[in-house]
């Protein structure tokens, strides 16, 4: 089971203080189903997300931004309620595994890491609380969501068919911050934020990715907002003519739709060439390479290492990041047609997706982890209709937890106080 955490960028901490009008206290800010919020769990949380998003510490904009954060902080709480209601509880060594993958891609040590955040006033409970909500989520995605999304040939076949009908135009690959409008968040409010974080990701668009990560409601969150390659008409009526009207690394303004503001980044552009079907299957895969120790202690802790690794590794950029790293990895590359690549990597690696690893490959000195990163060709388009299989099964996954959460949230009791 995969479960995403958000990437907290320790470059752009600075020292930010709460509104004068409102300091920190255990003043109650929101009541959640008889669960409260306070005023110190705002404030807190405003500033982690202020600084790892790098979004700017002015006090209009921090205002502008107090009810979503409150919003932000209502949603984590229903979440969590949610899954200890289903019986999924986050342990402690969890969140301390989550802490160490944070300070991890941060190139720190977990004691580092926290030193650092005490020494910048970022409360570390905040972090903590934000990563076991994350987790917690995950789980119930994973038990109530995951296993309703089936897509049938048809469906795929009929994706396939209209991507020939529009072969020769243009598509896009898009990320997404989605903000909703719902029992849990009045309309001005949210539309104020969207305005305002629109405006600041137009002027920087290489924080838009941090900035998904803590403001979006989409399941796309974790990875940055990405979504991926879709044509203009994918995403709706309300979206589909600003999307056609958007140029490369560009960010639009906040649109309106039935479900809250969204804020889009057209990350590239490319027109649809689907070619012609190969005959023979090509696969690209990356595989991280451990060493075995000799000494029997060291290659039992190994084997958690690499149980740790095979968890957390998120896709094919982060397996590069991760063995650069470590010590005693290697990262090995394989590009090329199935029928020249060897069984033992082809079972290893076979019915899994884009982006996931495969089943451990042992020798005498070595463990290898695979990740798929790549399918071309395989005949009657067999790697486009696993591509459009993925795709369709993420934005499937999205509307339904959207859809699953609002519920929540409509039946939750919430009183603001903010």
């Amino acid at each position: 089971m995969k479960l995403y955490l958000a990437f907290f960028f320790i470059a752009v901490i600075g020292i930010i203080a709460p509104p004068s009008h409102a300091q920190r206290s255990d003043s109650i800010a929101a009541v959640v189903n008889g669960d409260v919020i306070t005023y110190t769990d705002l404030y807190d949380r405003m500033s982690l997300i202020l600084k790892s998003s790098g979004m700017p510490d002015t006090q209009k904009f921090k205002e502008r931004l107090l009810p979503q954060v409150l919003t932000g902080l209502i949603t984590e709480q229903i979440q969590l309620q949610e899954a200890k209601k289903l019986g999924f509880d986050v342990s402690s060594d969890e969140i301390a595994k989550g802490f160490a993958e944070l300070s991890g891609q941060n190139r720190l040590k977990p004691e580092q890491f926290k030193s650092i955040l005490k020494r910048q006033k970022v409360q570390i409970g905040t972090l903590e609380k934000q990563i076991e909500s994350q987790l917690a989520w995950g789980k119930v995605v994973q038990k109530e969501i995951r296993p309703r999304i089936a897509l049938s040939d048809a469906e795929i076949n009929a994706e396939v068919e209209r991507l020939e009908k529009r072969e020769g135009q243009e598509e896009f690959f898009v990320a997404e911050i989605f903000m909703p409008v719902n029992d849990n968040a009045a309309e001005k409010d949210v539309r104020k934020a969207a305005a305002d974080l629109s405006k600041q990701l137009k002027q920087n668009v290489k924080k838009f990715p941090a900035a998904a990560r803590q403001f979006s409601q989409s399941s796309t969150a974790a990875n940055g907002g990405i979504i991926g390659w879709i044509t203009a008409d994918q995403l709706g009526e309300d979206i589909e003519f600003t999307l056609s009207k958007m140029d490369e690394n560009m960010v639009s303004s906040a649109i309106k739709n039935d479900e809250g503001y969204t804020i889009l980044f057209v990350r590239d552009k490319r027109i649809i060439d689907l070619g012609n079907a190969q005959v023979q299957e090509k696969l690209r895969i990356k595989m991280a390479v451990f060493e075995i120790p000799e000494n029997q202690s060291d290659r039992n802790e190994l084997n958690d290492i690499v149980d740790d690794f095979r968890r957390d590794v998120k896709g094919c950029l982060d397996i590069l990041k991760r063995t650069a790293k470590m010590q005693n990895v290697r990262l090995d590359e394989v590009d090329d047609e199935v029928s020249n690549i060897s069984p033992n990597i082809n079972d290893a690696i076979a019915d899994i997706n884009i982006g996931e690893v495969g089943k451990n490959i042992t020798t005498e000195t070595h463990i290898t982890v695979p990740m798929l990163c790549g399918r071309d060709g395989g005949g009657e388009n067999t790697a486009l209709k696993r591509e459009i299989e993925n795709r369709m099964g993420t934005q499937r996954m999205d509307i339904l937890q959207k859809r699953y959460l609002r519920d929540l949230i409509s039946d939750a009791y919430i009183e603001r106080r903010v």
